[in-house]
């Protein structure tokens, strides 16, 4: 049997306070964009915004997660414990290089890369 795809679309909430959907397994912080059905807004009413499709606007669930991580030329880089076993990459601003925490190997390549791109 076939399964049909539900649609998505990107909403905005506009409401103030954090709100928990079923089906989601994190809240939504007020102003948040996030992919939603239909469903699950009719759930929160006068809550959401429709901003469009997920290609029109051009946003993910996930775009106020990513960071500029453009290096530097000449810029030393360092690597950090987060966690036992993880490890984050610094720049000489402090500022952290990687998006997730890293084991050490991909740590120390992590380095490599950036620092032979500021070569």
């Amino acid at each position: 049997m076939a399964r049909e795809r539900v649609k998505k679309q990107v909403y905005q909430k506009i409401t103030g306070g954090f709100l928990k959907l079923p089906g989601m397994d994190r809240r939504i912080k007020p102003h948040e964009k996030v992919e939603l059905t239909e469903e699950q807004v009719a759930l929160a009413p006068n809550q959401f915004k429709l901003l469009g499709s997920k290609s029109a606007v051009g946003v993910s669930a996930v775009d106020h997660k990513k960071k500029d991580t453009t290096p530097i030329k000449g810029q030393k880089y360092t690597i950090k414990v987060a966690t036992p076993g993880w490890y984050d990459v610094f720049s000489e601003g402090d500022k952290q290089m990687n998006n997730t925490k890293l084991r050490e190997d991909a740590a120390k390549a992590l380095v490599d890369r950036l620092e032979s791109a500021t070569a």
